[in-house]
């Protein structure tokens, strides 16, 4: 069993992590995602996602950071993640290097990486390396797999929603091709499970292909090209409207790694990314269209240089980024998009990082990272330091301490009070600047009983600047005078909390438990009179609970738990009637809170003695397990009464995706 914990935990040299990570086994951790590494990270372990509950007959890598240390759980239909009080753009997912700007599908049950064509993913978010940008709060990095099978090979997956397959193709003993699809094909499912006012036929797929060469004193060649795609038609019976949702992002790259002996190895990669969003509606017979995009193509390099006490790492990046923000075009009003705010930028940053050993209960970890910025002739300079102090207690205990500063130029806009519409990216301008964070972090870890039982406790604290709250209503949108600009605001937040995990492992069984108390608050001057409040991604209390059974070899028996306080929303207080139409009186900025989240999966998986599959076995799931309508969102609707003459009713709305959602599905090796 391939662990990508062990690779991982030497993430600065990425080099040997691509050539090396099919060389490093280890047997008896079942374990999905593991304890923090020595920089307080964790990992997450593609290949034993096979032992968590399904949805709909699927197990995915995104999904399991839900039962990760730090990461919130939003609500239901929301697949964003949230870290230490950021809100979900101020996330990067990489791909072998490359950005991928929409790495989950719709609702967040199914990312957009096969597990099969994954060999390990690393996420980052309390001591963050210098080579690694562009994002106030957390870091995915995804490696696809990089070795040279040595015989043909299937892996799949059939369930209710959606199939999944991937192959390993070796053409000689230094080249190979993986390939995997996945491809969704029973959206009614959606729709009849739904207990809402939504009517909802949902499609989406994906595909990879990695092309892998051994090139031999020159390195290894990995070249990636990834493809997802989502559509949505939604009849909104509650507004008299209709409405479909359909965007798509392509991400291609080549790395090239190299090791040149003495600890030297180097890393160069190129990339290309294209990421387009388009939300079209029809609202009571007035058509209207958001088209979104963004281009991304870029360069990295790293070098690294590794001895007996230290190991010294350096390079660049730089990014071209064609950015076309979300404009609102309809029948009513169309604006000109071409003459409207296209956005082209450049990105670059120099990044040198060293850790250093002096001795054996010490380790030191410091980086700094020089970027630059530019967009319409505006020019941003920015300096970056990371440091991170270790102190090992033995073989099982250690204690660190974190600074990072990150900054982040490309800008995703929340469209929070916004019903069933999409977030959309702008680069940061002189109106409103890069965004800017603090973050210190300490944490202890311990384990015991030769490793089966860990623990570990995470304080951290962070301070940012100049991030965003997006604050207009649909009927403000299909304005004539409606400017996006005038609806951002830039504002500083604050967030605050501990992190605790514990996790048993046993032959028979594993348990792991996650609880985060925390806080997120922000301040604007031209929001809630200027005074603090709960930003949407605030969760005071989130706790995950995970464990897996095996009675017999054959069986494995797993239930997750998640519980969450609900998110913040600024709701309404009133509700009068102007003209014949109603308008709503708001309360305190994000002064409400949603019913608190709850779910408890179950999933059984047997697996069936054959000599032709290296695996095969049929899961039942249950997705919900106890039916807890956690909404979607909340809404209010004003009809007017039948039997009475101008009377009318009000009627609070929480519309829900799932109630309970029982799966079966079949997954195969061979």
């Amino acid at each position: 069993m391939v662990v990508a914990y062990t690779a991982h935990a030497q993430q600065r040299d990425s080099v040997a992590m691509s050539i090396d990570v099919e060389q490093i086994t280890v047997t008896g951790d079942k374990r999905v995602v593991t304890e923090a590494d020595r920089y307080g990270n964790i990992s997450i372990n593609p290949k034993q996602l096979i032992s968590m509950p399904r949805i709909a007959g699927s197990v995915d890598i995104v999904r399991a950071l839900q039962f990760s240390p730090g990461v919130l759980v939003s609500k239901q239909g929301d697949s964003s993640i949230y870290v230490r009080g950021s809100d979900a753009g101020q996330n990067l997912t990489l791909l072998n290097n490359a950005p991928v700007y929409s790495p989950s599908h719709l609702f967040g049950f199914f990312s957009v990486f096969n597990s099969a064509h994954i060999s390990g993913a690393t996420f980052l978010k309390s001591s963050i390396p210098a080579q690694y940008g562009s994002a106030l709060s957390s870091i995915m990095d995804i490696r696809t797999n990089s070795y040279i099978p040595q015989k043909f090979g299937i892996e799949g997956n059939i369930g209710l929603i959606e199939a999944d397959l991937a192959l390993q193709i070796p053409l000689n003993k230094r080249g190979a091709i993986f390939l995997s699809a996945r491809h969704s094909y029973i959206s009614w499912l959606t729709a009849a499970m739904s207990k809402s006012n939504m009517n909802i036929m949902y499609e989406f797929g994906d595909f990879g292909a990695t092309y892998v060469q051994d090139l031999g004193k020159v390195g290894k060649l990995v070249v990636n090209s990834h493809f997802n795609n989502d559509m949505v038609d939604a009849d909104l019976s509650l507004y008299d409207s209709v409405a479909r949702l359909n965007w798509w992002d392509s991400t291609s790259s080549a790395v090239l790694s190299t090791s040149f002996g003495k600890g030297v190895t180097m890393e160069n990669t190129i990339y290309a990314t294209i990421f387009k969003n388009m939300f079209e509606a029809n609202l009571i017979g007035n058509n209207f269209w958001t088209p979104t995009s963004i281009t991304d193509i870029g360069a990295k390099h790293i070098t690294t240089w590794s001895r007996e006490k230290f190991e010294l790492s350096g390079g660049f990046d730089y990014a071209y980024r064609r950015i076309q923000p979300q404009n609102m075009l309809s029948t009513i009003y169309t604006q000109n998009i071409e003459s409207g705010n296209l956005q082209i930028t450049h990105e670059a940053a120099l990044f040198a990082s060293i850790l250093y050993k002096p001795w054996q209960h010490l380790e030191l970890d410091g980086g700094i990272r020089l970027s630059m910025y530019s967009i319409d002739r505006n020019e941003f300079y920015d300096f970056e330091p990371r440091v991170m102090v270790a102190v090992p207690f033995g073989n099982n205990a250690r204690i660190w301490a974190a600074y990072n500063k990150t900054v982040q130029y490309l800008q995703l806009i929340p469209q929070s009070n916004a019903s069933f519409a999409t977030d959309f990216y702008m680069g940061s301008t002189s109106a409103h600047p890069p965004m800017v964070s603090h973050c210190a972090s300490l944490g202890y870890s311990q384990s015991a009983l030769k490793g089966s039982l860990r623990w570990s406790v995470e304080l951290f604290y962070r301070q940012m600047y100049n991030v965003l709250e997006f604050d207009a209503r649909l009927n403000t949108m299909l304005s004539t005078s409606y400017d996006i600009n005038d609806y951002i605001y830039s504002g500083i937040g604050e967030a605050y909390g501990a992190e605790f995990m514990v996790s048993y492992s046993h032959p028979k069984f594993d348990v792991q438990a996650h609880y985060t108390l925390s806080r997120s608050l922000r301040n604007f001057r031209e929001l809630n009179q200027g005074k603090p409040f709960a930003s949407s991604s605030d969760r005071p209390h989130n706790l995950s609970f995970t464990a897996t059974y095996r009675p017999i070899k054959q069986l494995d028996i797993s239930a997750t738990f998640l519980y969450a306080t609900g998110g913040a929303y600024t709701a309404p207080t009133a509700i009068h009637m102007v003209g014949g139409a109603f308008l709503k009186e708001y309360g305190a900025y994000n002064g409400a809170r949603m019913p608190d989240f709850h779910r408890l999966d179950l999933s059984a998986t047997y697996w069936f003695k054959s000599k032709r599959f290296q695996r095969n076995g049929i899961n039942i799931s249950i997705y919900n397990v106890y039916a807890r309508r956690n909404p979607m969102f909340l809404s209010w609707r004003v009809a007017e009464d039948e039997e009475m003459d101008n009377t009318y009713n009000i009627t609070e709305g929480q519309p829900v995706l799932f109630e309970i959602l029982p799966s079966i599905s079949w997954t195969f090796k061979f």
